[in-house]
């Protein structure tokens, strides 16, 4: 079954085949996208930087030295995220993407220098894509259901111990009865 999703704009479709089965190879892929973000990983026909004057303190070095980077990740650089990670990019806001011109938009004013706030840029990339995109541990779910559910047992039977403990104190509160 085909199912069509807008993702991010508004003009562009994405033809998606509608799967809850997420394999190995697909999450290692995203894995290693997300933890390889960086000026050198994007092909740099993707993006462009555009330099301004920073604001802010600085005296001279600010008026005069364009030091101001915006990183700007075309349209095309979406269909080199991995679709896992796509998908929660778009459920959960990414924050830099711009709806009117249709790109992701990161700006750096950070340093005096040109060059580390681009690295700054990407780096603001990466920590963005690597803090909304979550990847369920496929390994650990087994220990912690066993571990949830001794945890639940041990819960319970130290509930029916205190009622056990309450319904004698109760008793030992009663007059006797002598028959």
């Amino acid at each position: 079954m085909l199912i069509y999703k807008r993702f991010f704009f508004p003009q562009v479709v994405f033809k998606r085949f509608l799967s809850n089965i997420v394999n190995e190879k697909e999450i290692s892929r995203a894995k290693d996208f997300l933890s390889s973000i960086s000026r050198n990983s994007v092909p740099k026909h993707l993006y462009s930087l555009k330099f301004s004057r920073s604001s802010g303190p600085g005296g001279q070095n600010v008026n005069k030295v364009s030091t101001k980077v915006t990183l700007s990740l075309s349209e095309s650089f979406l269909y080199h995220i991995p679709k896992l990670v796509l998908e929660q990019l778009v459920e959960k806001d990414f924050k830099y993407f711009n709806k009117s011109k249709k790109s992701i938009l990161i700006q750096s004013d950070l340093t005096r220098s040109r060059e580390s706030n681009v690295d700054d840029c990407f780096n603001k990339l990466a920590k963005e894509m690597n803090d909304i995109v979550y990847f369920r541990n496929t390994e650990n779910d087994e220990v912690n259901q066993a571990k949830w559910k001794k945890i639940k047992q041990k819960t319970n039977e130290k509930r029916l111990q205190d009622k056990k403990r309450l319904k004698s104190k109760k008793e030992h509160r009663q007059k006797p009865q002598f028959d």
